[in-house]
């Protein structure tokens, strides 16, 4: 008998259901694959299924959309993201009574913020810190904070505490170390950091023409924010540093496209000097990788 592939929606509490398959398939030696939906991370089925996805309620107008996007041989990218935060959703809840996380900028992650959105986490205990941000105010439309306040803000995510990583108010100079009192102020370690990846190959805004980059991405050094000019950007901007991102329980990196899955294999090899390979070669951290077209 050939492989087999089950989708399980609405799964809930049915982790009986799942380990009768596993059996069946054990005595029929054939090899399952076990897929599950639900609305929630805290569903204990969906997180013993191989592979869970966060979607809407049975009658939301994208409900069967999300479902063909799971079936198709390529998925949309917010279903790649989706699966890999359904344990951060029972984390959270069940562990420390607050939780911090860091969020990425950049043009990757708006949909897969408004998909994380949609989890019915208790979001007035999570603090969300973004790892760099433009020195512009929320209202611009470069601004990182003005992104995650469209995007992950909302819904069942608009009690989550946005931390502000740049104050308009402050002066350049003193930018990092209001960043610092912040960071100490909250829940450590980070429960995840979100990053996303450069066509470049930086991350956060560790870029490889900014001054200090040696220091920036030292995972066992003291500097934990640095202000960052780069040729790639006419706005001066603030960044937590490599040893500040990995001071949480796993990294997730995601990007999405060709190019920069090529840029991601670069970076893998030994030697390569694009930001992200330290990321990627360190041993403090567990770094998960989502790509996807």
């Amino acid at each position: 008998m050939q492989d087999l592939n089950i989708l399980f929606t609405c799964i809930g509490r049915r982790v009986s259901l799942l380990n009768s398959f596993r059996h069946a398939a054990e005595d029929l030696k054939t090899k399952i694959h076990l897929l599950g939906t639900d609305t929630t991370a805290l569903s204990s089925a969906l997180q013993l299924c191989d592979e869970g996805f966060l979607v809407k309620p049975v009658a939301h107008a994208v409900y069967i959309k999300q479902l063909l996007e799971i079936v198709n041989p390529e998925p949309a990218p917010w279903a790649y993201f989706g699966r890999s935060v359904v344990a951060l959703g029972n984390r959270i809840v069940v562990g420390a009574p607050q939780a911090a996380i860091v969020a990425t900028g950049g043009s990757t992650p708006e949909d897969c913020y408004r998909s994380l959105a949609d989890i019915a986490l208790s979001w007035d205990k999570v603090s969300v810190m973004l790892s760099d941000e433009r020195c512009v105010p929320p209202t611009h439309e470069a601004s990182n904070e003005g992104l995650l306040r469209r995007s992950l803000a909302t819904g069942r995510a608009v009690n989550a505490k946005i931390v502000s990583i740049y104050e308009p108010a402050l002066p350049l100079e003193e930018q990092c170390g209001a960043v610092i009192q912040k960071l100490n102020r909250l829940p450590s370690p980070f429960s995840i950091s979100l990053l996303g990846m450069g066509a470049d190959g930086h991350f956060a805004s560790l870029f490889a023409d900014c001054d200090q980059l040696e220091e920036g991405l030292d995972p066992d050094g003291g500097l934990r924010c640095m202000l960052v000019r780069t040729a790639a950007s006419p706005h001066p901007r603030i960044t937590l540093t490599m040893a500040a991102l990995l001071q949480s329980d796993e990294v997730l990196l995601f990007f999405f496209g060709d190019t920069k899955r090529k840029i991601y294999e670069l970076a893998r090899l030994p030697g390569s000097r694009l930001p992200v390979s330290q990321l990627l070669h360190q041993q403090h951290t567990p770094v998960h990788v989502i790509w996807a077209q």
